[in-house]
């Protein structure tokens, strides 16, 4: 044997001088360096398969000196069985010589020389020598890749059985069939012959047969079948036992000689030599044990370990869901007979128009719905004195006090937040109002008829349409645990139908006094539409003697001229004639008629032009508020929506405030007017920087351009009875206040009149 420090050394079959080509011996030098030097083992055989070369790799590879491999046949190198196969694949090869590189998918099983076997990649390259072919055979131990495929493979095959138990699990109608098909599934992945499920029994936590097995030959393991299903298995000792106790799957050798096993006898008997189970988990609890036994040795396999909590987690979600559902079924029937029974209420409460006999079925309902409850009390809001009072209960010795203060504790609390208020023992009741003083609870009990603090409460607003109008309370003296947890959305309906009961009953008492109002309103109408006869015939008498005083102004304008020069005339006829004749009798009586006549004509401009001594401040606002108050008799026949928008930054205004009336009351009416099948009408105003904006819009009829135009002209009109002076006096009057009137109208949409006034800021 080469010592580790030597030089690897090629060696030759001995043969004949013409066995291998000669070379020159630096060519046969760099031949031997780069065997030595290649990465995997390198074997060179002749025709006949005889081994000539070999390299370092090679004899490092299958364990043999190199003297040992020379000369001898290269199927030493294969495990003994495949030898005679080899050996036809080889001279198929010397027939069609052909390079097939290292990868190109050609394995075989090498042999060491300890016997030990190993999977190969080969790569064969012929080489036609003088002396004959020879066979380049390129040798690398693929045990490793071997493994890493094994392992990879078995993953995928670990993978595809939690998927399909997964499906397995979602597609089951039952948790029995679940964990049957997972008991075949794992026991076709293994090939292990029995299978077999523990449920729990009983409220000792112990585990027993569920009757569910799986059994490749059922006659083989009778004796441990039997066994089995006598047995009830505790936490603690035994595969079973130590799968309850750690919660994580457990793997078991040679069972049969294993103490802790209780069936050890008959896993004997049956030939039984391995094992493993693990749990299904729901939480924290398991809800049933897989179990699982070979009769061949096995080792234990931890990839197969690994995933068994995944197949528990998935069989664990079936028992989850088939609680579920069955919880649901039991809050279903549960729900639908409180819904029945609150049905079966508003049956009673609805007729009733009595409010303390409403109030007392509410009450006596609500303890019906909870039995656990020892008394009970509705109280009402009374906004007058802000406190809650009592208009019902049960179950007290004495009667509550009368009212309590709409903050106090659990009550008002409920009441102010109008959320439902819980407590389950006499802590969390106190904890419901922690800023309550001693002082303070102890009247809360008072008020209660409670001599210690309550075990359970339940305190629900009454809310209804957005309103809170009282409480309904519930007490527990003695007893532990959940308060009225299963009942509790029922009486949230009770509370909110009580409630709906209760306003219902004042909106009849309102409706009572509200018809009494309406008669008295319709009183009241009667009597505002006579004034209003009144005042449009005052109105019309006051667009009459405006027309008049608009007439007598043009009249006074036309004569005050010619009235002037004839004036002037006899003024200087005066001074033209004589003495004698200046104090003519006829001059003086013409003097004084002329003055007279001239007296006449101002006063007559007087009744059309007021004087600015009749101004003064004014608020539009409520001008416009007084006018629509007046106009909206005019709408009860019609569907007319009035909408007024006051700017209230406007300041006052210094007017004729009766004249302004006229003008926004003739506008008005002229808007409902064009409104015969009833619309919109908006009254806005808008402070401006030195005006005053006033602006009235309807949703009418429109006003055509033909007769736009014509609108401010006295007696220009278009209406059947009209004078044609409404609006030729307004827009006069807002001339006189230095303003302006327009108007803007689209036919069959509506107009739009826009009076502007000035101001002194």
């Amino acid at each position: 044997m080469r010592k580790p420090s030597e030089a690897p050394q090629m060696h030759v079959r001995p043969t004949t001088s013409d066995t291998i080509p000669s070379h020159k011996e630096n060519n046969e030098s760099q031949f031997q360096t780069l065997l030595a030097s290649a990465p995997d083992a390198i074997i060179i055989v002749d025709q006949a398969g005889t081994i000539v070369i070999a390299n370092q790799q090679a004899e490092i590879l299958f364990g043999y000196r190199s003297d040992e491999l020379l000369g001898q046949s290269v199927e030493m190198l294969i495990p003994e069985q495949a030898r005679t196969v080899h050996v036809k694949h080889r001279e198929r090869y010397t027939t069609n010589p052909h390079t097939r590189p290292i990868g190109s998918g050609y394995t075989l099983q090498g042999q060491r020389k300890d016997g030990s076997s190993f999977p190969a990649e080969v790569s064969l390259s012929p080489y036609m020598a003088p002396q004959g072919m020879l066979v380049t055979s390129v040798i690398r131990d693929i045990t490793e890749r071997q493994q890493a495929a094994d392992a990879l493979h078995r993953q995928t095959k670990l993978v595809q059985l939690l998927q399909e138990i997964a499906v397995t699990a979602n597609q089951a109608s039952s948790v029995e069939l679940a964990l049957k098909q997972a008991l075949d599934q794992i026991c076709a992945f293994t090939g292990w012959p029995v299978g077999h499920v523990y449920v729990p029994e009983g409220a000792d936590a112990c585990l027993s047969t569920s009757g569910i097995w799986h059994l490749d030959q059922p006659t083989h393991f009778v004796a441990f079948k039997r066994q089995t299903e006598a047995l009830r298995l505790a936490s603690g000792t035994g595969l079973i036992g130590r799968v309850m106790a750690e919660q994580q799957p457990v793997w078991i050798s040679h069972p049969s000689s294993d103490p802790s096993f209780q069936r050890a006898a008959a896993a004997r008997d049956s030939g039984i030599k391995a094992g493993f189970a693990f749990p299904v988990i729901v939480g924290a609890e398991i809800v049933a044990v897989l179990e699982f036994y070979s009769i061949e040795e096995t080792e234990p396999d931890q990839a197969l370990l690994d995933i068994l909590p995944h197949l528990g987690a998935q069989l664990g979600r079936v028992v989850e869901r088939t609680r579920s559902a069955v919880e649901l079924e039991r809050q279903v029937e549960r729900r639908t007979a409180h819904l029945n029974a609150l049905l079966e209420l508003s049956k009673e409460l609805l007729p009733t128009r009595e409010l303390d006999t409403l109030l007392q079925r509410a009450m006596s309902n609500a303890m019906a719905l909870v039995p656990e409850a020892s008394c009970g009390a509705i109280y009402l809001y009374e906004s007058g004195n802000n406190r809650l009072a009592l208009r019902a209960s049960a179950g007290f010795s004495q009667l509550p006090a009368p009212n309590v203060p709409a903050t106090l504790g659990a009550l008002g609390l409920a009441f102010t937040s109008r959320h439902v208020q819980v407590a389950a023992s006499a802590q969390e009741f106190m904890a419901l109002t922690p800023e309550l003083s001693d002082e303070q609870r102890l009247q809360l009990l008072r008020a209660l008829d409670l001599r210690a603090l309550p075990t359970g409460a339940l305190a629900i607003p009454l809310v209804a349409h957005d309103q809170a109008v009282g409480v309904l309370l519930l007490l527990r003296k003695t007893g532990t645990g959940p308060f009225a947890a299963e009942a509790r959305p029922t009486l949230e309906g009770l509370a909110s139908l009580t409630a709906a009961s209760i306003l219902e009953e004042r909106s009849t008492r309102r409706a009572a006094t509200l018809s009494n109002q309406l008669a008295s309103l319709e009183e009241q109408q009667r009597a505002l539409t006579e004034r209003l006869s009144s005042a449009e015939a005052a109105i019309l008498q006051a667009a009459r003697l405006a027309a008049v005083g608009q007439l007598a102004a043009a009249i006074a304008h036309e004569i005050n001229n010619p009235l002037y020069a004839a004036r002037n005339c006899l003024y200087l006829l005066e001074n033209e004639l004589a003495d004698l004749k200046h104090n003519s009798e006829y001059l003086t009586i013409a003097r004084e008629q002329l003055t007279r006549i001239a007296g006449i004509i101002q006063r007559m401009r007087d009744f059309y032009r007021p004087a600015r001594g009749d101004m003064a401040p004014a608020n539009l606002n409520q001008l416009l508020e007084d006018t629509l108050a007046l106009a909206q008799l005019n709408t009860h026949n019609v569907a007319i929506k009035i909408i007024f928008t006051p700017d209230y930054a406007l300041p006052q205004v210094l007017c004729n405030a009766d004249q302004l009336r006229q003008v926004f009351l003739n506008l008005v009416l002229n808007a409902i007017e064009a409104m015969p099948d009833g619309g919109t009408l908006t009254v806005r105003t808008t402070a401006g920087q030195n005006v005053a904006l006033i602006e009235i819009e309807d949703t009418g009829i429109g006003i055509p351009d033909d007769i736009r135009a014509h609108l401010f002209e006295p007696f220009f009109t278009n209406k059947p009875n009209g004078t044609g002076l409404g609006l030729s006096i307004s827009a006069h009057i807002v001339t006189q206040h230095i303003g302006q009137i327009e108007v803007e109208s689209t036919a069959g949409v509506g107009s739009i009149f826009r009076v502007v006034l000035p101001y002194q800021p």
